[in-house]
């Protein structure tokens, strides 16, 4: 099977490298000539393709998707009919609102951390589909057990990339606020959450003192669309004002 990616960044490269290791034919196309390894009408003779667009914040709070936008209608117009797999971050009701194009896309959202992504990918805890193909991601990366694969519904796919993220920042607020309130009472913070670790109310990650404010390209963005795509969040909301309050703190 020829096997293609669009977007040959942190999530696209890593994909590129590990399928390389898996499939013989692996083709890789970037609007960054220098990141490409093919050609876009290379690419589009694959069977499958993997679509690795960024989806920044946009002025609203909402994920800009124009990237993922503008590469759909650029597969239409090309006569593309292979599997299309989008692994990027979506906004709530992307699908609801997407026109019919005659494409055969499936969501596959990525959840690789920067230093383990290869390992990440090639070892998910899980994998998560959606959309009517979604089974055929299984033929392409065989070498995961099939158990680990979950057929959902595309709003189920969306929220689980975005819940996983704001859960991380909710952990990272959390911990930056005991800091906050344990300074003031001359208590040292990092003991305090490792006795929470030990006894099992908080995991490893994310739940150390002293980091600082999240940032980064994913935490910021996936949160601010929970929050501006459902207004009436509360603890969304305090998590971001716990953050901005950190960056004023250790700026």
């Amino acid at each position: 099977m020829r096997l293609g990616i669009i977007g040959l960044g942190a999530v696209g490269g890593t994909i590129y490298k590990v399928l390389r290791m898996y499939h013989e034919d692996v083709r890789g196309y970037d609007v960054k000539h220098e990141l490409s390894k093919n050609t876009l009408e290379e690419v589009l003779e694959c069977e499958a393709t993997f679509l690795c667009v960024p989806t920044a914040m946009g002025k609203d709070g909402r994920l800009d998707t124009s990237a993922i936008i503008s590469n759909l209608n650029t597969l239409v117009e090309k006569g593309y009919h292979g599997l299309l797999v989008v692994k990027s971050t979506l906004p709530v009701g992307f699908f609801k609102n997407l026109p019919n194009y005659d494409l055969d896309i499936v969501f596959n959202p990525e959840f690789l951390h920067a230093s383990t992504a290869i390992q990440d990918f090639i070892n998910p805890p899980f994998v998560i589909a959606s959309g009517k193909s979604a089974h055929k991601l299984m033929d392409i990366l065989y070498w995961i057990p099939k158990e680990k694969f979950y057929i959902v519904n595309h709003e189920t796919a969306i929220l689980a990339k975005l819940v996983m993220n704001a859960f991380a920042a909710t952990k990272i607020s959390f911990v930056n606020e005991i800091e906050k309130i344990c300074d003031r009472h001359g208590v040292n913070p990092i003991t305090i959450m490792q006795f929470l670790r030990m006894e099992g109310r908080c995991a490893e990650p994310y739940s150390h003192p002293r980091k600082g404010p999240f940032g980064g390209t994913c935490l910021p963005k996936d949160l601010m669309e929970l929050i501006t795509a459902n207004p009436d969040t509360t603890l969304l909301r305090a998590v971001h004002s716990v953050n901005e309050e950190t960056k004023k703190r250790y700026s």
